[in-house]
């Protein structure tokens, strides 16, 4: 929580997708950017619609 300087709550999330295997978040929180070293952000484009 200190080293990435996350709010307590942030973190917690973060140690949960941990503890259950998950490799990926996605979230639209920007706070979340310094855990991208431990979990794969999934990039805002993902949900963005695509115009056909």
């Amino acid at each position: 929580m200190k080293f990435y300087k996350l709010l307590p709550h942030d973190a917690r999330i973060i140690a949960t997708a941990l503890e259950y295997g998950a490799k990926k978040v996605a979230t639209f929180d920007t706070d979340f950017k310094v855990a991208g070293e431990i979990v794969e952000l999934i990039p805002h484009s993902f949900w963005e619609p695509t115009h056909l």
